[in-house]
């Protein structure tokens, strides 16, 4: 069958600049005390949902105010300063100016904690999205990038394992981070079976996809959590189709969509989810638009 044209120019792109991409981008999540909140709200929204206090349906443990630390449950207040986030936005001398990387880059600069014994395999086969005795819940960063964001949500709690396009973004995850499990894949035929995850992050991921094929990749998220599983997503809001040529110091052409929060949420509700948490937050810096969150729970 004929890869989809999208499909080869991403990936072409994002080999091209893998190791400036995680070089420049290592220590981002240190200066984005937005971002980190979110991630630790999604984390302890997950675990509070596999831990035995609330069920898979994640309802227990979880008042929504969320402060800049991050340390409370999640309906969707997040009183955290908003002064940074992560838009992934890196012109071409890797530092400022356009307005596309991918988000979901994924790594953290820490040592981990999960041993790769196989627990956050791309297999994903924990039939009820908990990990194995020892691990936490089990969760899926897709569209990982070189881990950064992979490696947070280990130190976190979680047992995640990282998917991406890139087969060279999967060779820097692996050498960043040799305890967590990176597997080569695609957002839009991911091979995991059903309900065995209990949470999803693509942050920033799907932003490089035509808007059209969301409804089937969110359809496909509701496919491969289990009932009361969480999503997390981050993408840049807007409404418009950005070719990029120059990104992280390299010569590359691929697009960027902005995409209108509310109509996301609208595509999530009409794929089985509950969106609990919106964010949106105002530009800065480099920032050439606004950026979006969305927290949401699939539905029983």
């Amino acid at each position: 069958m004929t890869e989809p044209t999208h499909l080869g120019i991403t990936r072409a792109a994002y080999d091209t600049v893998a190791v400036d991409y995680a070089d420049l981008l290592r220590d981002e999540l240190a200066s984005r005390p937005l971002d980190r909140a979110l991630l630790t709200v999604f984390a302890e929204t997950v675990r509070a949902g596999t831990d035995g206090r609330g069920g898979l349906d994640g309802r227990s443990g979880a008042d929504g105010q969320v402060g800049a630390d991050g340390r409370s449950g999640a309906d969707g207040q997040v009183g955290a300063d908003g002064r940074s986030g992560a838009d992934g936005q890196v012109g071409a001398d890797g530092r400022s100016g356009a307005d596309g990387q991918v988000g979901a880059d994924g790594r953290s600069g820490s040592a981990g904690r999960a041993a790769s014994d196989g627990r956050g395999g791309a297999d994903g086969r924990a039939g009820d999205g908990a990990g194995p005795a020892g691990g936490g819940p089990r969760v899926a960063d897709i569209g990982c990038g070189p881990g950064r964001v992979t490696g947070f949500l280990r130190d976190a709690g979680l047992d995640v394992f990282g998917v991406d396009l890139s087969p060279q973004m999967v060779a820097v995850a692996r050498r960043e981070h040799p305890d967590l499990r990176f597997e080569v894949g695609t957002m839009t035929d991911l091979t995991l079976p059903d309900g065995s995850l209990a949470g999803i992050v693509a942050w920033y991921s799907i932003i490089h996809l035509p808007p059209e094929l969301l409804p089937g990749v969110f359809a496909g998220f509701h496919r491969v959590l289990a009932p009361g599983g969480h999503l997390l997503l981050a993408f840049k809001a807007g409404d418009e189709r950005v070719r990029l040529e120059q990104a992280y110091g390299h010569r590359v052409s691929y697009d960027v969509h902005r995409l209108p929060p509310e109509r996301i949420a609208g595509q999530l509700r009409d794929a089985g989810f509950t969106v609990t948490t919106r964010v949106l937050r105002e530009p800065q810096a480099y920032e050439r638009t606004r950026q979006a969150f969305l927290l949401a729970e699939r539905d029983g």
